[in-house]
């Protein structure tokens, strides 16, 4: 049963992670106004009561980090960021072939050290 239930995490956080994260936000904010809506019955004004539940709950985002650090596919997404991240900085080089033609530099090219001696 729990390997089903990972399944199904994993399957949900690989295609459809933009739906989760609006899940989420629409939580924190329903929180956010549960407690709002508390403030305000107990006789401060809207803005007032708004401004307090948000100090009161928090920066939230640190709090979205928690919760998606719980998901399932986390690793993959991690880890699918990192090789794109890898590649997007290996196409920044222009020196650099994506594949070395030769281990050895051509003769054309002088080496530091050769001025040496």
């Amino acid at each position: 049963m729990k390997l089903l239930a990972y399944l199904r995490s994993f399957l949900s956080t690989l295609f459809n992670r933009n739906r989760e994260d609006r899940d989420l936000d629409e939580e924190f904010q329903s929180h956010i106004q549960a407690h709002a809506d508390h403030l305000e019955r107990s006789g401060l004004p809207r803005a007032e009561a708004e401004r307090r539940a948000r100090i009161a709950f928090g920066g939230y985002q640190r709090a979205k980090e928690e919760c998606r650090e719980q998901r399932a596919g986390l690793w993959l997404e991690i880890f699918w960021r990192d090789v794109r991240f890898g590649l997007r900085m290996l196409a920044k080089i222009p020196v650099l072939p994506p594949w070395p033609s030769s281990p050895w530099p051509s003769p054309s090219v002088q080496m530091p050290w050769s001025s040496v001696c």
